[in-house]
């Protein structure tokens, strides 16, 4: 083997090692097109390199012609590759040119190859080129002169180059520098690889063919530049990956903090229930004997109305009014009024014991009894059992016994949308004054019939209490 072949055989296995890498990336990583593209324009380049050891070790012009034809074409070939590897590195959009330029050089490689007519290659006009290079001997290239086809090709790849690195400059400027870098100098290299040659073709310099010297350049240029990316992606990913792994431990961290705060905040809303549990039924609740207030009366009474309405039920509202309460406040004092307002409180609850019936403190010494589904002959009932269970009541006060006595209304009807909502208390309400001009201590129920004279409101003419 020539001695100046040797550097071309090594530089063929490092450009088919370097293509292999960024096959095997490509295959990885199919999404990353650009690999598969420059893994392309090394095994092109290979090919280049493979002649181009063969031309150094042709004997004759017969040989060379053979290796140069082959050498050539692929240089066309590889140029196309590294087109399309520049489309894709630049990410260019618009590609008629390049694409009409690639067609050109495609067509004039192959015809380089089979072409006989001398069009491509004068294989009857040798050029033999004898080169001395110092401290290197010589070197023979046994080659054949450029047909037209061949000389155009060289005149369009040059153009290419050179519009190839006007592309660059503008990829330059707007504002890929860090990207346009490396092209630049790979196509800086190329074209002074071309440059080269050209001028050993014609002649004009003593020296050896370099393009295969600049492939190696380009290669070692783009090589790196794309290693660095393929480096910092695999670190970005694993930056990528430790902030991930940050960020779920965080939201570990924060999901924990949030679910001490809504155990907190539960734990806080189930208290200020309660206390508002604690604070309706204080805000219901008489404070002085224990049964239900005025205002939970009222409530309730609106409610059971509505229900009684749509169910055409029938409603009992029965009132009482402990007898002669003043004059007990007046002997033996307010305390002994409480106490007996707290015992009358107890003896009601104690027969009025069904869930839906409700006892309430209704004014001062009176309470007021709702009895849902309930007749008037029921309620009747359970009033006649209230006033006995009342007059047996006997209270002691500081040695003093007290007994006590009530007059009770009754009234029970079947709501319906025509009558006002507080008729029956008021029906109520009026019998137990008729029960109190009757002598006291005795239960009144105001009749169906008089019910129906109570839209007029008989609680007008209430005389006073006494």
């Amino acid at each position: 083997m020539n001695n100046l072949a040797v550097p071309v055989a090594m530089m063929a296995s490092v450009t088919g090692f370097v293509g292999t890498y960024h096959l095997l990336i490509y295959l990885q990583r199919p999404q990353f097109r650009i690999h598969l593209s420059f893994a392309l324009t090394c095994l092109g380049m290979l090919c280049y390199d493979i002649f181009c050891v063969g031309l150094y070790n042709s004997t004759s012009t017969l040989q060379g012609a053979f290796w140069q034809r082959l050498q050539v074409s692929s240089l066309s070939l590889t140029g196309i590759l590294f087109v399309w590897f520049m489309c894709e590195y630049i990410a260019l959009k618009s590609r008629k040119f390049l694409i009409l330029i690639s067609i050109f050089l495609a067509i004039t490689a192959v015809f380089g190859i089979i072409d006989r007519s001398g069009l491509a290659w004068r294989v009857d006009l040798p050029a033999v080129k004898q080169v001395n290079l110092p401290y290197a001997g010589s070197i023979t290239y046994h080659e054949v002169s450029a047909g037209i086809i061949t000389e155009l090709q060289h005149f369009v790849g040059v153009a290419l180059i050179i519009y190839m690195l006007l592309i660059t400059v503008r990829y330059y400027r707007s504002g890929n520098r860090r990207r346009a870098r490396p092209l630049f100098i790979a196509l800086i290299i190329l074209f002074a690889g071309i440059v080269n040659d050209a001028c050993v073709n014609g002649q004009m310099l003593q020296s050896v063919y370099a393009v295969e010297y600049a492939y190696l350049g380009i290669m070692l240029v783009m090589t790196h530049t794309l290693s660095q990316e393929v480096v910092e992606a695999a670190l970005m990913k694993e930056t990528l990956s430790e902030r991930e792994e940050e960020i779920r431990a965080l939201n570990a961290r924060l999901e924990l903090r949030v679910k001490e705060r809504t155990d907190e905040l539960q734990q806080t809303l189930e208290k200020l229930f309660e206390a508002n549990q604690v604070l309706e039924t204080l805000s219901t609740v008489d404070g002085l004997t224990g049964v239900k207030n005025r205002r939970y009366f009222d409530e309730k009474y609106a409610v059971e109305w509505k229900r009684a309405r749509r169910d055409r039920q029938s409603l009992s509202i029965v009132m009482i009014d402990i007898d002669h309460f003043k004059k007990i406040n007046d002997r033996y004092g307010h305390l002994a009024g409480d106490d007996y307002l707290r015992a009358m409180a107890r003896t009601i609850k104690g027969i009025v014991k069904r869930p839906a019936d409700a006892v309430a403190r209704y004014g001062g010494e009176e309470f007021s009894v709702i009895l849902p589904n309930t007749a008037s002959e029921g309620a009747t009932h359970v009033a006649e059992s209230l006033r006995q269970a009342i007059e047996k009541m006997h209270i002691s006060h500081e040695g003093h016994s007290v007994q006590a006595t009530v007059s009770i209304g009754v009234a029970a009807l079947v709501p319906t949308v025509n009558l006002p909502p507080d008729i029956i208390i008021s029906c109520a309400d009026h019998a137990m004054y008729e029960a109190k001009r009757k002598g006291r201590n005795r239960v009144c129920t105001y009749a169906d019939q008089t019910t129906r004279q109570a839209s007029g409101h008989p609680g007008h003419d209430r005389t006073p209490r006494k």
